[in-house]
Parts: structure tokens; C-alpha cells; sequence
């Protein structure tokens, strides 16, 4: 995860929450990403998303917004990123690990560790599996097709030390960015008998690609 600190993004980008006046520029980037990324069918489930109350960090640069990406925490130590979209020009530029990489800085303050999630495509997973997340299930998409769930866990250290070091650059999110607190993941533990622990969830996915999946995993 702390390896993805570097390089450098590669150009200055303003990094703010989303505002509602935001809306149609960041459904014009999810169009173009459509084709080649995500199952179709789900632009309106996606416009739905934007105007709830997720929290939506958004990239801009020059004044014109040029991706975003979202988070969910729960009561359980457990992150939901969501919809982590560039627009295709500005693609390369290290704009969606930064984004990627803000996101999980903003659970600095919760002061312990995290198990994140993200409802991955397959074209999307070997991007993820840079910060070490992998595949702990498949969810199903409207379209019948599968797609991983993927996991890692982060420590309280490694949270603290991405903040500290983008925040040493200047990377940060410039206003107040409030996290909600969603029952759409719900987790317990449980001891196995081979010793350690295994998590059983129940989750309705707010995911890069469809933002209402019911699964369950271990």
C-alpha cells in the first residue's frame, strides 16, 4: 500500500468533496469510461448515487473536474470505496492512485485499523491489487456477468503514514469531507479453530460498477 506513495502525481490537481453542482460532469466522465469498463445499464444508478450522501472526493484540474471517488465506513472497522473514475485523457497521470490513496487517508482519525473493500471489474482488479487488495469473492451484475470482491487490510500505521506523506506534498482534500456512517456493510468476527479469526459480512455493495449488489463472504 505505502509503496503506491510513489511517484509523484505528476501535475497539480485540486482535490475537494463533491458538490451537487458536480453532477453532470462526473456523469460525462462515467459515460466515457462506460464502454470499456463498466456493464451497462447502470447510468441512472449511478446519477442516483451522486445525489445521495456518500462522500466524493473530486479531482479538478484548471478548473475543470477530471475524476472523483467515493467512500463508506461502517461501525465495524470496515471501508467501502466506490465509482474511483478518470477521465480517459488524464488517464496515466497517477490521478486515480492519489485519489485511491486520499481516500483510505481520510480514516486517519478513526485511530485504528481497516478492512476495505472494493466491488472491482475484472479489467479494474490489476490496479487494486497494487495497493494489496485481493479477491475474497465474486458478486453478480445486473447483466449476469461476474466480477471480484476484493479486499485488504490496512493498519492504523500505514493510514497514518500515507496522510502524513500526502499531506507533506500538499495533497489533501480543501474543505470538509464527512464520512457516512452506512448500515450497508455489516461485519462480526468469529474464532476458527485453526486459530485466528475470519470475518462473516453481509453487504449491499456501492461499488465501482453497481451500486446496489447483495452478497455475502468470508
Amino acid at each position: 500500500m505505502e509503496a503506491q506513495l510513489y511517484p509523484r502525481l505528476k501535475r497539480d490537481v485540486l482535490f475537494r468533496p463533491y458538490g451537487h453542482h458536480d453532477h453532470d460532469a462526473c456523469l460525462a466522465i462515467y459515460r466515457q469510461n462506460e464502454a470499456d469498463r463498466f456493464p451497462r445499464g447502470y447510468t441512472e444508478e449511478f446519477s442516483k448515487y451522486l445525489r445521495g450522501d456518500a462522500a466524493i472526493i473530486v479531482a479538478e484540474m484548471d478548473h475543470r473536474v477530471v475524476g472523483y471517488g467515493g467512500i463508506r465506513i461502517n461501525d465495524s472497522n470496515i471501508a467501502l470505496l466506490s465509482f474511483g473514475i478518470v477521465a480517459p485523457e488524464f488517464q496515466g497521470q497517477r490521478i486515480g492512485t492519489t485519489l485511491t490513496l486520499l481516500r483510505i487517508s481520510q480514516l486517519a482519525s478513526y485511530g485504528c485499523s481497516f478492512l476495505i473493500y472494493i466491488a472491482a471489474l475484472n479489467a479494474s482488479l490489476p490496479f487494486y491489487r497494487q495497493f494489496g487488495f485481493r479477491e475474497s469473492q465474486k458478486w453478480k451484475a445486473k447483466d449476469g456477468q461476474e466480477h471480484p470482491l476484493a479486499r485488504v487490510r490496512v493498519s492504523d500505521a500505514s493510514i497514518q503514514k500515507i496522510g502524513r506523506t500526502l499531506s507533506r506534498r500538499g495533497v489533501e482534500v480543501r474543505g470538509h469531507l464527512a464520512l457516512p456512517v452506512s448500515g450497508d456493510l455489516s461485519c462480526i468476527t468469529e474464532e476458527v479453530s485453526s486459530g485466528g479469526w475470519r470475518f462473516k459480512c453481509q453487504t449491499t455493495v456501492h461499488s465501482d460498477s453497481d451500486p446496489g449488489t447483495v452478497g455475502s463472504h468470508p
